[in-house]
């Protein structure tokens, strides 16, 4: 076997080691951290690449979270991350999307691309010598199964040698532990040897270029007429959100109540999903209208001033989305759902960021969808970095104290991640629980034995720091089961 063949084999077994029938936690931290170590075996030159260190950061970041924060998100965005750092090592010069397309493509199509590699002929190297260092492999292997069933028929034969011979554990080498490394090698395989489709990939880099002036006479006319219509429905576009701004700022920022009839539900969700939607459409038209020649003459200017009113028209639109969303939850509490509001509104305001800089800058419209990409991802690593259950509940009970009502179910219904908080929340420190069935049980104290029960089965593999936190709070309780 080669070299970095036989590298490979060993990340493979390590992944076994790492993360069969366990949670996740340090194991993934430890693999991104085998992933980078072969990706620049395979690949030195990145060693002196700022960009792709970038991505290393970004994995690096994202499996740190599962060690810190341990929630579905970090594990969500370490996954998401390390895919793109394998994508981007191979194709530093295609799209973030591309890439990471590229990466989901290696690893479901690894097997067949591993049965592919193993039947092509290197004809650089020495055929003898890989077919010798193929049959060793293989010989040992045999040797090894032959000798594995000759020492189980000794050790039943004979009581003496069972009895010396009884320390030795074989649990661990079973069908399905194999079957879980020879899983574990194909994805490290597809990560690693990440495979692309030269027509797409130029289409990719096509399309990821800026706009360049090609214009000819015969179309003038046509562009005479695309800039009418794009001044007449950005003009229209700016006089509704002006009288639509101005009504907001008297509502919200003079009178700070809500409009007679209208419930604060109301006021909030349907301002934040028209609002977007709203974006979605004219972020498309811009696409069009600016994906030629209208970049580059008198009539684009007049289109692009328009376009800019727009832009900073609709921040102050999502900024009052922004204020109404945060009174619903002064007045309601904090939750999932009105902090996925928050985020489409931030998403709202970079992609006319986005929007901006490609109008200005003469950007294609592939390059905005791949900027926005791009800042999505480094969102999603950074959003990992923080606890949110635990942010919610430390929120809502604050809040509760300034006369509040404390949705306590909700917080139950969170992950594992607020279990201090509970404990705290409920004076169950230093005290006994009965446990009898899901049914028979208050929901929170069955939580806290769930949560018990399986942290006694944690090993170091998937440690992390919130079922640290959580041992050291439960550890204070006694549960008592019938």
């Amino acid at each position: 076997m080669k070299k970095n063949d036989s590298l490979l084999l060993l990340a493979a077994i390590g992944f076994t080691c790492l993360f069969y029938k366990q949670n996740p936690g340090l194991n993934y931290l430890l693999f991104s951290m085998i992933i980078i170590g072969l990706l620049l075996v395979f690949n030195p030159p990145k060693l002196k690449d700022k960009n792709w260190w970038y991505y290393v950061v970004l994995s690096l970041i994202s499996s740190g979270a599962v060690v810190f924060i341990n929630s579905g998100l970090s594990v969500f965005a370490g996954i998401v991350t390390i895919l793109l750092l394998c994508g981007k090592t191979i194709n530093k010069e295609n799209s973030v999307i591309l890439s990471f397309a590229y990466a989901v493509y290696s690893i479901s199509s690894s097997f067949i691309y591993w049965i592919i590699d193993l039947s092509t002929v290197d004809y650089a190297h020495d055929n003898k010598r890989r077919k010798r260092q193929i049959k060793l492999f293989f010989g040992i292997s045999i040797s090894l199964i032959i000798s594995l069933v000759f020492f189980f028929l000794y050790r039943g034969s004979n009581p003496l040698f069972n009895d010396l011979t009884k320390q030795i554990n074989f649990e661990w080498l079973n069908i399905k532990v194999l079957l879980f490394t020879f899983l574990g090698f194909l994805i490290i395989y597809g990560l690693i040897k990440i495979r692309t489709i030269g027509f797409v990939s130029d289409q990719d880099k096509k399309y990821l270029k800026d706009i360049i002036n090609i214009q000819n006479e015969a179309e003038e006319s046509e562009l005479k007429y695309k800039s009418i219509i794009a001044i007449s429905l950005f003009a229209i576009l700016n006089v509704m959100l002006l009288l639509i701004n101005i009504l907001d700022i008297n509502q919200i920022f003079i009178n700070q109540t809500l409009p007679q009839g209208i419930t604060l539900s109301s006021f909030v969700h349907q301002a934040v999903w028209n609002i977007v939607f709203s974006i979605i459409i004219a972020s498309l038209l811009i696409m069009w209208f600016f994906k030629d020649e209208l970049n580059f003459n008198a009539f684009g200017n007049k289109v692009k001033f328009l376009v800019y009113a727009w832009i900073i028209q609709s921040i102050l639109m999502i900024v009052s989305a922004i204020i109404r969303n945060y009174w619903y939850i002064q007045e309601f509490q904090l939750t999932y759902l009105r902090i996925g509001v928050f985020t489409f509104l931030l998403l709202s305001i970079i992609g006319l960021i986005h929007t901006y800089l490609k109008v200005s800058k003469r950007k294609s419209a592939w390059k905005l969808v791949s900027n926005n990409f791009e800042t999505w991802f480094l969102i999603l690593a950074l959003s990992s970095c923080f606890n949110w259950d635990k942010m919610i509940t430390n929120y809502n009970i604050n809040h509760a104290k300034a006369g509040k009502t404390l949705d306590k179910y909700y917080l139950i219904e969170l992950s594992n991640a607020n279990i201090p908080e509970l404990i705290e929340l409920n004076n169950l420190r230093y005290s006994t629980l009965q446990i009898k069935s899901p049914r028979n049980t208050e929901p929170l104290h069955y939580k806290l034995f769930i949560a018990n029960e399986i942290l006694k089965t944690r090993t170091w593999q998937s440690f992390n720091l919130r079922d640290l936190e959580n041992l050291r709070a439960l550890s204070t309780i006694k549960f008592v089961t019938n």
